[in-house]
């Protein structure tokens, strides 16, 4: 069974996609790499924000990543992370994967939708990236995503964050689901809860999710190479759709201050898994879902 990537290139997804090509034929990885715009391009965004979201908005949102350090530090701290669960990644990736890495412009460039029809997976994967549009996903055949967010509650960007911010570290996690063209809004196939210790922070705990959707990736691939079923349930409206211009220093002081009450209170999360996609039927799959959607948002 080929099996081809598309995943941006940071420790986490290295360390992901390594640990896939383990036991599986990962004949391709594509980078998508971030649409740099320069000065005057950067000036046109912050002149559309201002106006769209206000100047405050504005100065909140740049606050939260200030050289003044101002509440939690997300960046930093993904950075931090990062190095520290996937320390081995960058070079062991090298060796390993660097000659089948390839990054990519535009992902919607014609040519390269036309590069994926040929290559002719039968199963592509997905980590991070721009929004994958519908050519390339019907080029692709079957495309899986994860999402670093638990689904539907969680939509969009930096999710974890936001879930450690509003007080519902129960909610931090993964979804794993099938793509289509919603963003985040494909039939989910599982949920990875990640638990959470005291010193745990919304960093941690994105890798963590990265950690659990090793292994769903590789059951799921394991599953499908066995030519099991796989059962879907249909993803219903995000609760909260987020977006990178929605963090701003208010989240950040949350993130702060609830950390500091979790190493107080010393609180402790477990971690579980639940695999809606090995239910007998889609109505089986259905009340899993519901059940582990009420019963986790209960706490």
């Amino acid at each position: 069974m080929k099996v081809v990537a598309f995943a941006t290139d940071n420790p986490a997804n290295r360390h992901l996609l390594l640990a896939l090509a383990r036991e599986h034929d990962l004949a391709a990885v594509f980078n998508p790499l971030p649409r740099r715009s320069g000065a005057a391009g950067k000036l046109k965004t912050l002149q559309q924000k201002r106006t769209s979201l206000g100047g405050l908005w504005v100065a909140l949102h740049k606050l939260a990543d200030s050289r003044i350090p101002v509440g939690w530090q997300g960046k930093r701290r993904m950075r931090e992370a990062q190095a520290a669960f996937f320390a081995e990644a960058d070079a062991a990736y090298e060796a390993a994967l660097g000659d089948r890495t390839k990054p990519v412009a535009d992902v919607d460039d014609l040519a390269f939708v036309e590069e994926i029809r040929t290559l002719a997976p039968d199963v592509v994967i997905c980590s991070g990236g721009p929004i994958y549009r519908a050519p390339l996903i019907r080029a692709c055949g079957l495309m899986i995503n994860y999402h670093t967010g638990i689904s539907p509650i969680y939509n969009g960007a930096e999710t974890n964050w936001w879930a450690y911010a509003h007080g519902h570290p129960q909610l931090c996690g993964g979804t794993l689901m099938v793509m289509n063209e919603a963003v985040d809004g494909g039939d989910i196939l599982a949920h990875h809860f990640t638990g959470c210790e005291p010193d745990d922070d919304p960093a941690d705990l994105f890798c963590k999710a990265i950690l659990g959707g090793i292994g769903l990736y590789g059951e799921l691939l394991t599953d499908l190479k066995a030519q099991r079923r796989m059962t879907g349930v249909k993803q219903p409206r995000p609760f909260f759709y987020l977006r990178g211009w929605d963090w701003t220093v208010l989240q950040a002081l949350a993130v702060e201050r609830r950390l500091a009450l979790a190493k107080k209170k010393g609180i402790r999360l477990p971690e579980r898994t639940v695999r809606y996609w090995r239910a007998e039927t889609a109505e089986d799959a259905q009340r899993d879902f519901e059940r582990e959607i009420v019963r986790t948002v209960a706490g």
